[in-house]
């Protein structure tokens, strides 16, 4: 909260339970742009069909 660190797991909770707020609105869905980054270069790289993931999953504009 005071910006010091990221909310832990059990700070989420807490908020959760203080506010009554939905978890989906505590909990950020995207990625940063780093992490995407990695992710896109393995998949390029593995080029392989048993991958359940593919690059457009991981694009920050969506």
């Amino acid at each position: 909260m005071n910006g010091i660190r990221p909310f832990s797991r059990d700070d989420i909770v807490v908020i959760h339970r203080l506010f009554d707020l939905d978890f989906n609105d505590l909990i950020p869905t995207f990625l940063k742009e780093e992490v995407t980054t990695h992710i896109k270069t393995t998949l390029k790289k593995l080029r392989n069909s048993k991958v359940g993931l593919k690059i457009k999953d991981f694009d920050l504009a969506e």
